[in-house]
């Protein structure tokens, strides 16, 4: 079995957006502001189908979030998007492009780490 950690970087604005989600509504009598509609990248693979969950039961909705999910092949492939301001949230694996990105000091955002695989374990269906 691959020993293998995969792991995937999600800009801020996914962090915002879950911190105003899981905010007590008891603290803010404010309204969430108007983002417009959210274009949300993802990959082919159940990982994501939680995405697909939220849109389809309307949970956005529930939050005032306009959500448009963009599939993309890989994660590197979501990079010339945000720098042209035509993704706002996405999932891809650390690799060439975004420390490319990085190095020239485009505006991207690493949150936190999408999943995780425990050694010993694989994510390939055997």
């Amino acid at each position: 079995m691959s020993k293998n950690v995969h792991f995937s970087f999600v800009l801020l604005v996914l962090a915002a957006i879950l911190a105003q989600a899981c905010a007590p509504a008891a603290q803010s009598s404010a309204e969430m502001p108007d983002l417009g509609t959210l274009q949300v990248g993802y990959l082919a693979s159940v990982g994501y189908a939680p995405y697909f969950v939220a849109k389809e039961k309307g949970y956005f909705e529930e939050l005032g979030l306009d959500v448009e999910l963009q599939r993309f092949d890989s994660g590197s492939k979501m990079i010339a998007p945000f720098s042209a301001g035509q993704l706002d949230v996405g999932c891809g694996e650390p690799g060439t492009a975004m420390f490319n990105a990085i190095h020239q000091e485009l505006d991207i955002r690493l949150v936190c780490g999408f999943a995780s695989q425990a050694a010993g374990f694989s994510g390939v269906p055997c």
